[in-house]
């Protein structure tokens, strides 16, 4: 490693392993003839060697590990095999030329922090491949994309994601902020937090049935958001959920969640209407804090909680109805409400 002259590598035929570190730093490196023997590329093997533009990788390559060609800042073009299984954490971290980007369907998980920072990357096409026998069944082996996988890739406009990906972890598209249309399949059942937190040309949303929990911030920021449709199989949403989301003005509550978390729609300022479902008990401070253009907000008489400045600075709303289940009401849940001029308490029992 750090062979800092070192310009082109021709390795022998019978090579099936690179070892972690060994031309790590080898900045001058341009070309590299892998052998068709090659099955595993271990850790850090080429990481930080700067001026490689093109790679091709052998048929028979299985693994790459972590941070293998991470900072390789030149790199433009990799070309996958389609035997490869998985692609390491930091794998290709701020490969900041890289463009575009086929994933095989032989991969099954691709690591945390993969492409991360890979700035010019415009186009990621995970490929299908279809039965032979029945072109309807395509396959599809990728499960799980790691933690911040393509956080800050603030190229790519757009994302279709397999059904077979189960999760989308936190922070996977964080700051990809030119993200205007993702499709999320039927077979996620989690998107964690911070998943995509700032992507500010993000326009809709469409969360399908499948998934059951959205994590804390996962759109938070998503400036540009202007309608998000949430399947009633969510039982579960983070705080801070679409926390100044300026734009949204369509948003449904799901029947099932029991709970509005903590600064979910805070500084929403575009929301004129919200309905609260009959599951919900709780509502959490700040909740509705700040959601200027509000005019009209029913509650639940399922609610118990309502939660500090949960409605605070809701300048348009007029009046409001509190339910006779409201057990308490925290400081300043409605501060700031200038046109609030009628508030009627405990309307069926006294």
């Amino acid at each position: 490693n750090n062979c800092t002259s070192l310009e082109k590598i021709s390795l022998l035929s019978m090579i099936q392993t690179i070892d972690k570190d060994t031309f790590y730093g080898c900045s001058s490196l341009q070309k590299i003839e892998f052998p068709e023997s090659l099955k595993s590329i271990g850790n850090n093997a080429f990481c930080e060697c700067s001026s490689i533009t093109e790679l091709v990788l052998p048929l028979f390559l299985t693994s790459i590990g972590n941070s293998v060609f991470e900072k390789c800042s030149l790199l433009q073009k990799i070309i996958l095999p389609s035997l490869i299984d998985s692609i390491g954490n930091n794998c290709f971290q701020e490969c900041s030329s890289l463009t575009e980007l086929l994933i095989p369907p032989s991969v099954k998980s691709i690591g945390h922090n993969a492409f991360e920072r890979c700035t010019s990357l415009k186009k990621i096409d995970f490929q299908l491949k279809y039965n032979s026998e029945d072109e309807k069944k395509v396959q599809c082996s990728l499960s799980s994309i790691g933690s911040y996988c393509f956080y800050e890739c603030s190229s790519i406009v757009e994302i279709i994601l397999p059904n077979s990906v189960i999760s989308i972890d936190d922070g996977t598209f964080e700051k990809c902020v030119n993200l205007e249309h993702i499709l999320i399949p039927n077979s996620v059942e989690l998107i964690g937090n911070n998943a995509f937190n700032q992507c500010s040309s993000l326009t809709e949303i469409e969360i399908p049935s499948s998934v059951k929990s959205i994590g804390n911030n996962a759109f938070k920021k998503c400036e540009s958001l202007k309608q998000v449709i949430i399947s009633d199989s969510v039982s579960s949403m983070g705080t801070s959920c679409f926390y100044e989301c300026t734009s949204l003005t369509k948003i449904n509550i799901p029947n099932s969640l029991k709970e509005i978390g903590e600064s979910i729609f805070y500084k929403c300022v575009a929301l004129k209407k919200i309905e609260i479902p009959e599951s919900v008990s709780i509502i959490d401070n700040n909740s509705f804090s700040e959601c200027k253009s509000i005019k009209k907000i029913v509650l639940p008489s399922s609610l118990q909680l309502i939660g500090e400045n949960s409605f605070s600075n809701c300048i348009s709303i007029k009046k409001i109805v509190i339910p006779f289940s409201v057990k308490l009401i925290l400081a300043n849940a409605f501060n700031g409400c200038k046109s609030l001029s009628e508030i009627t308490i405990d309307p069926y029992k006294t």
